[in-house]
Order: structure tokens, then sequence, then C-alpha cells
């Protein structure tokens, strides 16, 4: 579990994540006037060959050639209502453009690029009306799901579907579902992954009748504030984005849908300085649009186990405001090149080179009495990685350069170790077992039956109590089953503290807690 973040400098005023842009290029550029933004942006690869980037702006859609990445060309505007949110997607030779600004869906025929376009708008049927929508995507069968459409009359409704297998031009109504609000999504082999942002999670739906959608499973994500979605191919794990400042790209095993696991979480740069908005994956890796900070590359081909391998800030220099800069991001042409869609700074094209990590796993124990040592600090020396252990005493961390370097281990109360000369490869896991001198703090005398926990579920509020005799201070910190810091306690001598916890998810949860003499673990169940 990714706990802790990638270092912060500052060098002449201007500040840059120590992450350097890496393993991604800069190809060419697309100017747009200053009153025009940029939103999502996709991609259209046509029978010759030819890529084009489809690109949402606040005035409509820029299509753009980027078969020579070098020099990107504009060859169509199509005017659209003026939206700040502006998504496409594309279906059999067509892209499929919606916008919170009404007007419908614009359907722009692509089959005769580079010479013409030819447009078209879907407004849906008399009883179901279609004006706008948030986003929207299409599965491998044809149907298309327009994601919190009609969201200006104030029903803020889940999707709206259409099938566009007879004639892409003219869509047919097929139904609507209403049951929650989706942000965003992805259906695959008619399971529907809804990113439903105001419920804080992916709901799984099974959605072979497209009229009587049936509930398989939910999942919260890290920040409840879940913004998109991806599967890998075999369709084993979901990978989500949180758009908050507070939320992580997070990993799932979702191989039993009625129990997914969290495997793993992890941001670029500082916890305050970025927020993930679109994640895309692509042969084992994760493509990122990251507002201010870019785009990055995860390598998760071990999905427990997220590394960074490429950064590109597309707006260096630009205004360090949380939703400026990378908004969306297209990584799937057969080229290779990567486009993004900079709100600010317009359409830029990039060359990626798909490096694999160099993975460093292993556990870290007290060397008296072999018990797990939970959040032990381990620092990849000359890099900026820090990752913990987590309740099982269990790291999982790595480098995008393979090297032999210095691991650095740490705990409150422990004698630091450096292991000295570890030898990291690119695509190779490097175990190491480390063992820490933790003296009385690990294994002295435990006030544990004296520290009282307990919940109260009609009010939400968790008790603690202190009437440990052998320190008159206690320290610790709640923490989520995942390892996940939840609120540091400090805790008086017959002190008893309250939490209140009603926003919490239910679960196990665990105190950590730290005296003078010892270190030890509640556990404590939310229901």
């Amino acid at each position: 579990m990714k706990l802790c973040f990638t270092l912060i400098i500052v060098l002449l005023g201007i500040t840059e994540s120590t992450f350097a842009q890496y393993n991604i290029t800069y190809a060419g550029k697309v100017d747009y006037a200053d009153t025009i933004l940029l939103s999502g942006c996709w991609g259209y690869t046509a029978d010759d060959g030819k890529e084009y980037a489809l690109v949402g702006t606040t005035h409509g859609t820029s299509i753009v050639d980027v078969s020579n990445p070098l020099l990107p060309e504009e060859l169509f505007f199509v005017p659209g209502p003026l939206s700040t949110w502006r998504e496409v997607k594309t279906w059999d030779k067509h892209a499929y453009v919606t916008t919170e600004g009404g007007g419908g869906l614009m359907i722009i025929d692509l089959q005769n690029l580079p010479d013409a376009i030819d447009t078209i708008s879907y407004h849906g049927t008399v009883d179901h009306p279609f004006k706008t929508a948030h986003t929207l995507i299409f599965d491998e069968f044809g149907f298309g799901y327009l994601f919190g459409f009609n969201i200006l009359t104030g029903a803020n409704e889940g999707a709206h579907i259409i099938d566009v297998n007879v004639d892409p031009k003219h869509p047919e109504f097929v139904a609507e579902f209403t049951d929650v609000y989706v942000h965003d999504g992805l259906v695959r082999d008619n399971k529907l992954w809804a990113a439903a942002i105001y419920e804080g999670g992916v709901y799984v739906y099974d959605v072979t009748d497209k009229n009587n959608f049936v509930l398989l499973g939910v999942q919260p994500t890290s920040a409840s504030a879940t913004h998109n979605c991806s599967l890998s191919d075999d369709g084993n794990y979901l990978f989500t984005t949180d758009e908050i400042w507070t939320g992580f790209i997070t990993s799932f095993d979702v191989t039993d849908v009625t129990d997914i696991k969290t495997l793993d979480q992890i941001k670029h740069g500082a916890a305050d300085s970025t927020v993930a908005h679109n994640t895309y994956y692509l042969n084992g890796y994760l493509v990122t649009a990251h507002y201010t900070e870019g785009v990055t590359i995860h390598d998760a081909q071990r999905p427990g186990n997220l590394i960074e391998v490429g950064h590109y800030d597309t707006s260096p220099f630009g205004p360090e405001v949380l939703l400026e800069g990378a908004w969306g991001v297209y990584p799937y042409f057969p080229s290779g090149t990567i486009i993004i869609s900079d709100i600010g700074e317009g359409l830029i094209v990039l060359q990626p080179t798909y490096t694999e990590a160099a993975f460093l796993e292993g556990t870290v124990k007290d060397e008296v009495s072999l018990g797990n040592i939970i959040h032990a600090q381990i620092e990849i020396s000359g890099t900026p990685i820090v990752d913990s252990t987590d309740i099982f005493g269990i790291f999982e961390t790595g480098y995008h350069e393979a090297g032999t370097y210095d691991i650095i281990v740490s705990k409150l109360g422990c004698v630091t170790k450096t292991i000295t000369d570890v030898e990291l490869i690119n695509g190779e896991v490097t175990n190491l077992d480390i063992t820490l001198d933790c003296g009385t703090l690990a294994i002295g005398e435990s006030p544990e039956n004296k520290i009282t926990c307990y919940y109260l579920p009609d009010n939400g509020i968790i008790y603690v109590n202190n009437q440990n005799d052998f320190s008159n201070h206690v320290n610790g910190r709640l923490i989520n089953s995942e390892g996940k810091l939840i609120q540091e306690i400090s805790l008086a001598q017959s002190a008893t503290l309250q939490l209140d916890v009603n926003v919490l998810p239910k679960g196990l949860y665990y105190f950590e807690f730290y005296t003078a003499e010892s270190t030890f673990t509640k556990k404590l169940m939310l229901y």
C-alpha cells in the first residue's frame, strides 16, 4: 500500500516534482484561441492507418491529424453548444460527442477523412428525449451508454442506452437506467462498471437485460469521489481514479465481484498537489491524465504493486490550480502515440517508452519476537521513493530505473537499518525480508488491556479510554484494513476520547498505540 508520497522541491520559485519528466517525450502541439479551453479527447485510426485526435473543447469538437506526431494539423472544427464538459468516443468510423451544454448527441461521420466529414444529431425519442450527458462509452456489441444524461434538467440520471449496430448515424433508443448517477464507466461482457462519483464507489451491474440491470456488487474507492475506471484485458483487475486531491489511483481484484479486494493505492506528487482524472489500461500499463501534473504511466503488471514508470508535465509553468492542466488522455493509437487534451495548453502529442518497473517487495519483522512491524518506512536511497509496511508487515514498492541502491528501513522506537547494494532489475522482483531491533518498545509489557476501545453504532461514536499505568500519555492512530491512515490520536492518562466515525465505511479498523514502553494494536469492527 502506497501511503507516502513523492517529495516536492522548490527551485528558483518554480515548484516541480522530484520525478523529472522521463520515458515520455514531446512530439508536437496544436494551439487554440485563448477563449477556447479543452476537455475530453479520444482517437480514431482510419483504414489507411492515419491517426486522428478527436478533441472536445468549450466551443465544439476539433479533429486533428496526428499521423505525423511532430506536425499535428487541425483539419476540421465542428461547432457545438458552449460547455466546459465535452467528451468523445468512437464506433464504426463515427465519433459521438456529448456535452452538458445541450443539443443532443453529436454524431460525426469520419469515413471520408481527411477530405470531408458529415454531422448529424440524435435527440432520443418523444418518450425518452436526450439533451445532455456528461460522458459516454460503447461496449463491444455496439451499445452506447450515455452517462449522467439530461443533467441540466436536474434528473442527474444514470445512463441513456442506444444501439448503433444497424445505422451508426441513426441510433435506436434501447433503455434508460436511473438507479444511481453514473459519472463515467465501462461495459464489457454485459457487465457495467459504473463510477458513481456521488455515491463514492464503483457499482457493478449485469446489463444483459437493458431494461433490468442487476446489481452484482459495490466497491467504495479511496476518497469517495469515484471518477472513472478501467479494466485489465483479462477482466480480473479494476483500476479507478478519485477526482479529489486526497484520492488515488486504486487497483482492485475483481475476480469475484461479491468480494472485491483492494490491492494498491498510488498517486503522483505530494498529497495536496495532484488530482488523478482519467486512467486507461493498456497492455499491462496505466496511462493517466493528472490535471496539473500532466500524464503518468504506471506499470500495472503486478496490480498489487503499481509503480510509476513514466511522466510528462504538460503545463509545468501554468497555474497550480488543482483542476487545470491535463484533462483527457488517449493511449490506444497503433503507433504508440499518446495525445493529451490540456485545458489551457492545447492538444499535446507525446511519444512514450513503456518501461517495466524494478520491483522491491518483502517483509519487516521484529528481530526478537518475529512479529510484524506495521508502518515501518522503506526508503530507496537516492530516489523519491518512500513507502511503508501494511498491517501484516508487508511492503511492495519499486522504481522505474534499474540499479544498485541502499534500502533504509526505519520505525519509531526501532533502530534504523540500512541494507546496502540491493540490486533492482527492470521487469523483475527483488525480495527483501528485513528484521529491526525494536528493543523494549516492541517486546516490553503491553498495557493493551488498559486501553479500551468500543463502538456505539447508534450514534456512530468510537470511545477510547486510557487507564494505562505505565505511561502518562498514549499516542496512536486509527487505520483501516488496507493500512490507510484515518486519524492520529493523543490520549492523556485516565482520559476518554470520542471519535465521530459516521462518515467512515463499515468494516474492520485498527488502532495502533504507542507508549514509552510498548506498541500494540487493537481491532475494532464498525457495523
